[in-house]
């Protein structure tokens, strides 16, 4: 499930939503999509202990 925030400077900030459990926030580097590289896979593979924030 994707999701916007808007930090308090006004920045909105996306960020996908999986699992259930202990929240746990994977962050990728700046020049990253939280589509691409191995941060959708990885948050997979932990939300069935966690729910995963990325």
């Amino acid at each position: 499930m994707s999701s916007t925030v808007v930090s308090k400077d006004g920045t909105t900030i996306a960020y996908d939503k999986r699992g259930e459990g202990p929240a746990l926030v994977l962050v990728d580097g700046a020049l990253c999509a939280r589509s691409q590289g191995p941060m959708p896979a990885l948050a997979e593979t932990l939300a069935s202990s966690f729910t995963v924030y990325n």
